[in-house]
């Protein structure tokens, strides 16, 4: 009977296949390593771009900001052209009114011209005069 000690063999074969499954693992790794460069380097470039478009974001925020302001003040504008014509057909209403009441309080035929002696209003009296009705009464005359 001969015996043959084996084990440094079968040791040296269990080292090699632990280091052949090592040097698989580190493979494996290399690749999820090159992936993961990758991936960082795609998510970089994402991040530039975001970036990018929120600068453009913010800058045409600052444009609309500054033609909203533009708008309220052409708009506080139009408020304040719209309150001052208000106020002047409000006078000329009134003044309207007056001279109305003026020509009516007459008890002789009133007529009033224009520069251009185009009839502008007479009163009750003068219609009865000349015969037209009522057409119109100490207003404006229609051409």
């Amino acid at each position: 009977m001969t015996f043959t000690d084996v084990t440094p063999y079968r040791q040296l074969h269990s080292e090699l296949e632990s280091n052949r499954q090592l040097e698989n693992a580190y493979a494996e790794l290399q690749s999820s390593n090159e992936e993961l460069e990758t991936t960082n380097e795609e998510l970089q470039s994402t991040v530039e771009e975001l970036e990018t478009t929120n600068e453009e974001l913010q800058s045409t925020n600052e444009e609309l900001e500054t033609m909203n302001e533009e708008l309220q003040s052409m708009n506080d504008e139009l408020h304040a052209t719209n309150e001052a014509l208000r106020e002047g057909q409000d006078e000329i209403n009134r003044l309207n009114s007056f001279m109305v009441s003026v020509l009516g309080s007459m008890t002789s035929g009133v007529v009033v011209v224009g520069e251009d002696l185009q009839v502008l209003a007479w009163n009750s009296t003068a219609e009865d005069l000349w015969g037209v009705g009522t057409v119109q009464r100490a207003g404006p005359a229609r051409s």
